[in-house]
C-alpha cells in the first residue's frame, strides 16, 4: 500500500538534505512515520519517499557504509561492544 505524498511532507523532506544535525532530521522523519502509519499503515511508511529521503539523510550524516564489508565490520563492532563483559 502506499500513501498519496503530502506536500509538506515532501518539503520538509527536500529541507532535510540541508542538515548537518541528525537530531532534528531524526524528529522530522518520526512526526512523518507516525502521521503516515496512523492513516495508511506501516508498509505506506516503509515505501513513502518523504521518509526514505530524510533517512538517506541520516545514512549520510551518519557516514553509513556502501559496501557489505564495511556494514558487516560496524555490525562485529556492535555486536562485541552489546557483548562486552562487565561494561555497561
Amino acid at each position: 500500500m502506499s500513501a498519496p505524498i503530502n506536500r509538506k511532507h515532501a518539503a520538509d523532506a527536500i529541507q532535510c538534505q540541508n542538515a548537518c544535525n541528525p537530531c532534528g532530521v531524526m524528529h522530522s522523519a518520526l512526526a512523518i512515520a507516525c502521521e503516515v502509519s496512523r492513516e495508511h499503515g506501516t508498509d505506506a511508511v516503509n515505501n513513502y519517499p518523504p521518509y526514505r529521503l530524510m533517512l538517506s539523510k541520516l545514512a549520510e550524516l551518519a557516514h553509513l557504509a556502501t559496501s557489505f564489508g564495511d556494514y558487516e565490520r560496524d555490525y562485529l563492532a556492535c555486536v562485541d561492544a552489546r557483548d562486552a563483559v562487565g561494561e555497561a
